[in-house]
């Protein structure tokens, strides 16, 4: 849990040792979403920091029988090197708060509980931490109402679908803004095409090479026109990418 990092200091001990950024999670607080939040919250949740070639990606699963699971993997893709831990314990959601109770550890230490502010909004999990920092979580796996930790809650329970976390981006993807949308074209061979329709403005098309790193989490376009821009990859899956915390959907 991202305030067990704080409390024993590993943040610093990481940053030190995998070049990678930590992160907390997890939620309180709240109103009568309770009976909707308990069935939508669970399945497998995924947040992901990306600096460079230094990730960070947190992963919970929460089951129908009350049982959590969180998986952290660290590490830096420019040296190589790379942490994984895991915990695991119960939960309880009442409201918009979000208590969890450690019961294992993979190093053996056990964290006090600790309550957390959450809310849903489709595939999107926001975690508010005591200090008021929000993290977004996207959806990577399923599980049901008979989901549980020993099974994982159906197929897709537990680690996610086929398509979470990664998939590939060729093809053609919309972004929708208030008034116009752009579509993106990503072909094999590595370019690419942006048309931007804005019915209150121009329109604008341009073409692109990319570099899709997917074990980085990054897309980086070069331009026609010499730009360069490098975008952090939230989500993906074969029918939506979150770029930079814009969505993205198949056409």
């Amino acid at each position: 849990m991202r305030t067990k990092w704080k409390n024993k200091g590993w943040l610093a001990l990481l940053l030190a040792v995998v070049l990678c950024t930590g992160f907390t999670s997890c939620k309180d607080d709240d109103d009568e979403d309770g009976g909707n939040l308990n069935s939508s919250i669970i399945g497998s949740w995924e947040y992901r920091d990306v600096e460079g070639t230094d990730y960070a990606i947190e992963t919970y699963t929460f089951y129908a029988d009350g049982k959590f699971e969180l998986i952290y993997e660290g590490g830096s893709y420019s040296s190589g090197s790379q942490y994984t831990w895991n915990e695991g314990g119960t939960y309880t959601l009442s409201g918009s708060t979000l208590t969890l109770t450690c019961t294992y550890s993979s190093d053996g230490y056990i964290s006090e509980p600790e309550s957390y502010t959450v809310s849903i909004n489709g595939e999107r999990l926001t975690m508010t931490d005591e200090y008021g920092d929000p993290y977004v979580y996207y959806k990577t796996g399923g599980g049901n109402d008979n989901g549980s930790s020993d099974n994982g809650g159906n197929e897709d329970g537990g680690n996610g679908n086929e398509d979470g976390g990664t998939s590939n981006i060729t093809g053609k993807w919309r972004y929708v803004f208030s008034t116009g949308y752009i579509t993106y074209t990503f072909n094999a061979d590595g370019t690419g095409s942006e048309v931007e329709i804005d019915y209150a403005s121009e329109n604008h098309a341009d073409t692109f090479t990319y570099v899709y790193n997917e074990g980085a989490g990054t897309i980086t376009f070069f331009y026609s026109d010499g730009e360069r821009y490098t975008c952090e990859i939230e989500f993906i899956n074969s029918n939506t990418i979150y770029l930079d915390g814009e969505k993205l959907t198949r056409q």
